[in-house]
Formats: structure tokens, C-alpha cells, sequence
């Protein structure tokens, strides 16, 4: 079912069990707007489905967040003109020549082209005969900087951010609604053998994410979250852990050195984000 989380902006929950995005509607008075189109085509049916329950204008366009397979397998299913970064639409191109059965899924992972991270996820979204029907769909617009969407009383503005997890991974600011979908450009690089983060690019970008006058922020696999609620998170564990690595740390030195400073040892998120700044660095 679709949630609301303001006035004009739906959401349909995330699903941990199969790497399922949060995907959403942003409504104005005469057009609307779909954010991401989900890790299948059933996952974007069934959100279609949901949002034709709804007294709001039918869907005008899609944006596309950034290229993971998660976020673009049910770009066909939408059917609606979608738009994208320049660099989403390069890595479209070269997914639209992958096949999706078993096997060159797990030859992709041990080429290391496809992510190890994802194989498991790929396998159990979608019946491999599902995956063999699979077309990926191009975007229809591209854009490199920022680009504004009219809705009709609301307004999207879709900005290029970066960022260690996608290099054309955007933002979707909400001015009216005071929200920013920031997807998943917080988080990690997952196509590097290990987890990584660079303090190079995630820190700069925490301060532009942080910097929008906004007071929600919805990130693609969590619940959406205050401003504040991102803050704590992002300034006082991930840019604290990353604080204590330095260039040139082992695991059990940058462990060490956290035990030092809290007196306490890692639990298991903080261990993660030490080993993927020691990656990053």
C-alpha cells in the first residue's frame, strides 16, 4: 500500500528481503511525478496499481535516481517518459546488452563486473525466467547538472550529487513539501570486493545533503527520516568512525583506535564502517 508522507508525496515501503527501493509519487495540480522504477517489473505493477487508487493526476513522468538494477528493472513497466542522468543513461546502455539468466549473473560477479552484493538479491526478485524477458528500457531524457520539473504548484528539481555509492546518482528536492529523496548516494561504493567509502567524496556531500532546508529525507531501503534523524547518524557515527582511520590502518589498528577513543568496542555497524574507510582510503 502507499503511504503518505505529506500532502503531495506518496510512498510505497522498501522490502530488505529482495533489495526492494522505496518508490514514490509526487503529486502537483496537473502532472505528477514517479521517483524510480523498482527492482522488477512486478514491483513496478504493483506500485501502478496502488496509485491508480488515488484521486491525483495520472503519472506525467519518471525519474530515475541513479542506474542499480534495483532502481531501473521496471522502467519498461512504467511506461512513462523517463528522465535520468547523463551517466545513468551510459550504464543503461551497457546493462541493456547483459542476459539476466543464472548463469551470467554469477559470471558477471566473478568477472567482477556485477556486485557480489547484489547477486543473491538479483536471484530472488525475479524467476529466472522472468529475468530472461527482461528488457531495460533507455531513459528518454538525459540531463548533467540540474533540471526543474513544474507539477503544477509543486516543483522537482533533480540535481547530480555523485557520490562513492553511483557516480550519477541525483537528488530530488521538494521545495513545498520540504522534502529531499536522496535514494541510496549516502551510502556505500557495493561494486568494490569490499564495502567502500571515501572521506573524499562522502564527506562533502553529508554537508550539501545536510545544507537543504528541508524537514524529510527519503533514502531508498530505510524508513524516511527527519532532519535530525539523518544528522546523528551521518555527522556523529559515519564522519566520527571516519575520523579515526587513517592512511594506512589494518582493521585491528583502526579497531584499536576506537576502542581508545569510546572506551568500548565496535558493534557491528561500526566495525563496517571502519573496514570501508580503511577500503576508501
Amino acid at each position: 500500500m502507499l503511504h503518505t508522507l505529506t500532502k503531495n508525496i506518496y510512498y510505497m515501503d522498501f522490502n530488505q528481503e529482495t533489495d526492494q527501493p522505496i518508490l514514490l509519487l509526487v503529486v502537483g495540480k496537473e502532472k505528477s511525478l514517479v521517483i524510480d522504477a523498482g527492482n522488477s517489473p512486478k514491483h513496478a505493477g504493483k506500485f501502478l496499481e496502488e496509485v491508480r487508487q488515488l484521486n491525483v493526476p495520472n503519472p506525467s513522468y519518471l525519474a530515475i535516481t541513479h542506474w542499480h538494477w534495483d532502481h531501473v528493472f521496471g522502467i519498461e513497466t512504467m511506461n512513462l517518459p523517463t528522465i535520468s542522468h547523463d551517466m545513468t543513461k551510459e550504464k543503461l546502455e551497457e546493462m541493456s546488452r547483459f542476459e539476466w539468466d543464472d548463469k551470467s549473473i554469477i559470471e558477471r560477479v566473478q568477472a567482477g563486473i556485477e556486485s557480489e552484493f547484489c547477486q543473491d538479491y538479483l536471484l530472488r526478485a525475479m524467476t529466472e525466467d522472468e529475468r530472461k524477458q527482461l528488457k531495460i528500457q533507455l531513459p528518454d531524457m538525459t540531463f548533467s547538472g540540474k533540471l526543474t520539473i513544474d507539477l503544477g504548484g509543486v516543483t522537482c528539481i533533480l540535481e547530480h550529487v555523485g557520490g562513492d555509492h553511483a557516480p550519477d546518482s541525483i537528488v530530488i528536492h521538494v521545495p513545498e513539501e520540504r522534502v529531499l529523496v536522496i535514494s541510496d548516494c549516502l551510502w556505500v561504493d557495493i561494486y568494490e570486493r569490499s564495502f567502500k567509502y571515501s572521506k573524499e567524496n562522502i564527506y562533502p556531500l553529508i554537508d550539501k545533503i545536510l545544507s537543504y532546508d528541508v524537514d524529510y529525507y527519503v533514502s531508498s531501503h530505510i524508513n524516511p527520516e527527519t532532519k535530525q534523524q539523518l544528522a546523528d547518524y551521518y555527522l556523529d557515527v559515519v564522519k566520527a568512525i571516519g575520523d579515526l582511520v587513517e592512511s594506512n590502518d589494518t582493521e585491528q589498528q583502526a579497531i584499536q583506535k576506537f576502542v581508545n577513543h569510546y572506551n568500548r568496542k565496535p558493534n557491528e555497524d561500526e566495525r563496517f564502517l571502519l573496514k570501508a574507510f580503511i577500503k576508501g582510503i
